[in-house]
C-alpha cells in the first residue's frame, strides 16, 4: 500500500470518529427526540394512572349486580320454573348473552334442549346466523345513535373491526364503551325498582300464568334478568393466577386473554354494550315515575 492511500485511509477513520459523536450528540440533543422521550416518559406515568381509574371505575358496577342478583333472585328462579322458554332465558343470562326482547318458540324449543352453555350459545348462534345477523346489524345501528358512542373513535373503529373480522381488536374496543356507558349511567341498577318489578312479574305469572304477561312486562323480564346477570359474571374481579374465564372485562381491559375471540363473543359483548342503554333508560324512566 502507498503512502498517499495509507494516509487517506488514516484521514476517513479520523473523520467518522469524530462524525459520529458529532451526529450521536446532535440526534440526543434533537427537540424530536426529546418529544419522544418526553412522551414515552408521560405514557409511562399516564397508562398505569388511566388502567388504575378505569378499574375503579367500573368496579362498584359489579358489587351492584351482586346485590341485585341475591335480591331478585327468589324470583328469577320460580320464573325459570315455569316454562322452557323462561328456562333458556335465565340460561342466557347464566352464558353472558343479554336480550331484550322474545325469540320465536320454535327457537326455545331447540335451545332448551342444549345441556351445556357452549352448546345454548352454539345453537343462538346458528339462529342468528340463519337470520342473517339482522338483529346484530339492527343493534349496531342503534348503538350508532347513542349520543356517547356515534362520535367516539374508539367506538366507530370496533365496529369496523368487527366488519373485517378483527373479533379480538372489536371485543376490546366495545369492552372499554361499556365502561364508558357505566359511568355515563352512573347508578343505572337501581336494586329496588328492579327487586319490585321482577316481583311483580313473578307475582302475575303465579296467579294467571305467563301468557298473561303483555309484551313490555316480558321484555322487562328478559333484559333484567338477563342484563344482570351478565354483567355479574362479566364484570367479576378475577385473579390472574386462575383459570382463565370465558368472557370477562377485567381479562380483557388488562390483555390477560390468551384464546382468541370469535363473533359470537363479539356479540355477546355488544348486547351488553345495549342492554347498558336500555338500563339506563329504564334507571332515569324509574326516577321519573319516583319523581326523582
Amino acid at each position: 500500500m502507498n503512502e498517499d492511500l495509507h494516509q487517506s485511509l488514516v484521514n476517513i477513520k479520523k473523520q467518522f470518529a469524530t462524525a459520529i459523536p458529532v451526529s450521536a450528540k446532535k440526534i440526543a440533543e434533537s427537540p424530536e427526540l426529546k418529544r419522544i422521550v418526553e412522551n414515552s416518559i408521560k405514557a409511562q406515568e399516564t397508562i398505569p394512572l388511566a388502567l388504575m381509574k378505569f378499574t375503579e371505575a367500573a368496579a362498584p358496577y359489579a358489587k351492584i349486580a351482586n346485590e341485585v342478583v341475591i335480591k331478585i333472585a327468589p324470583y328469577l328462579i320460580q320464573l325459570a320454573e315455569v316454562s322452557a322458554r323462561l328456562n333458556v332465558i335465565s340460561r342466557l343470562g347464566q352464558a353472558e348473552y343479554v336480550i331484550w326482547k322474545s325469540f320465536p318458540e320454535e327457537f326455545y324449543e331447540k335451545a332448551y334442549k342444549m345441556q351445556t352453555d357452549k352448546e345454548l350459545l352454539d345453537c343462538t348462534f346458528d339462529w342468528l346466523k340463519a337470520t342473517q345477523f339482522v338483529d346484530v346489524e339492527a343493534t349496531l345501528k342503534k348503538l350508532s345513535e347513542n349520543e356517547y358512542l356515534k362520535d367516539n373513535p374508539v367506538f366507530l373503529q370496533a365496529v369496523e373491526a368487527y366488519r373485517r373480522g378483527d373479533y379480538d381488536i372489536s371485543v376490546l374496543g366495545f369492552t372499554a364503551m361499556i365502561d364508558r356507558l357505566l359511568s355515563e349511567y352512573s347508578g343505572l341498577i337501581t336494586s329496588t325498582s328492579i327487586k319490585n318489578r321482577v316481583k311483580a312479574i313473578s307475582e302475575k305469572i303465579k296467579k294467571v300464568g305467563e301468557a298473561s304477561l303483555d309484551e313490555l312486562e316480558l321484555n322487562d323480564y328478559i333484559l333484567i334478568s338477563t342484563y344482570v346477570k351478565t354483567l355479574e359474571l362479566f364484570g367479576a374481579d378475577s385473579r390472574f393466577n386462575e383459570d382463565e374465564p370465558d368472557l370477562n372485562r377485567h381479562w380483557i381491559m388488562h390483555g390477560r386473554i390468551d384464546h382468541h375471540m370469535e363473533q359470537m363473543d363479539c356479540i355477546r359483548v355488544i348486547n351488553i354494550l345495549f342492554g347498558t342503554i336500555l338500563m339506563g333508560i329504564m334507571s332515569v324512566q324509574q326516577q321519573t315515575v319516583n319523581g326523582i
